[in-house]
């Protein structure tokens, strides 16, 4: 990710109340040096929420414990502090808008260590994190294709620390992460669910069809679970659900 200079450190308010939020995309990923760099900046930090497993791809409507920080820190007007731009989405467009339509109309206030948040820096640093991340991406792709081949060709791979492996990722390993994966996309659609319903079932009370519900909703700019347009049997989908 990219970093910014000490210099460009702002001020922090000392009597604030403080929350951290840390997120591991997967569910091996260590948060803890994410939180012992949060005490280090604020050690009377409230309390942490922490996104397990969770993708940064996932847009904010869409992650519970993000959604949670938030709530709790406009309700006791606290800050919300995290380690990298990156914790709070890997999606340009969604940190953007994010930082357009809260954090610089002041509804929240937001600190990503390190990084000053203004309408002048904040465009750049995501914008050179979109393409980091795109290289690590593609670094990481190439390096297990060629493991990959090299294990079809030989049987097996070596790995730097000498250990013989002879498949990338064990069955057991991937039958835990389907679990917390449903788990997860579970309480993704039911928060989707419980946030989309009034809307929905407020244009219905108004005599709208499903399909002219549908027409509203990609209108508003509303996406489904999966970031589509609205189609009628997805709003049906909805309202069965309630």
């Amino acid at each position: 990710m990219a970093k910014c200079h000490p210099f460009c450190m702002e001020r922090k308010v000392m009597n604030q109340i403080t929350y951290g939020l840390v997120r591991g995309s997967t569910n091996k990923q260590d948060v803890s040096h994410q939180i012992q760099k949060i005490k280090e900046y604020y050690p009377n930090v409230k309390d942490f929420f922490i996104e397990d497993g969770v993708s940064g791809t996932l847009p904010r409507e869409l992650r519970p414990t993000f959604q949670q920080a938030i709530a709790t820190c406009k309700k006791e007007k606290a800050k919300l502090v995290c380690t990298h731009l990156d914790r709070l989405g890997r999606n340009a467009s969604d940190i953007l808008n994010f930082y357009e339509e809260e954090i610089q109309k002041g509804k929240i206030d937001v600190e990503v260590i390190g990084c000053p948040l203004n309408p002048m820096t904040t465009p750049i640093l995501v914008g050179v994190g979109s393409i980091e991340r795109y290289l690590i991406s593609e670094r990481t792709k190439s390096a297990l294709s060629m493991i990959r081949k090299e294990i079809q060709s030989n049987g097996y791979y070596i790995t730097r620390d000498g250990k013989k492996i002879t498949s990338l990722g064990s069955p057991t390993c991937k039958k835990e992460m389907s679990k917390k994966g449903l788990a997860t996309r579970k309480a993704n659609g039911d928060l989707f669910k419980d946030t989309h319903l009034p809307l929905v079932q407020r244009l219905k009370d108004e005599g709208l069809s499903l399909r002219g519900i549908a027409k509203e909703l990609n209108h508003r700019g509303v996406k489904t679970i999966r970031g589509k347009d609205f189609n009628a049997m997805q709003v049906k989908i909805i309202l069965e659900a309630a």
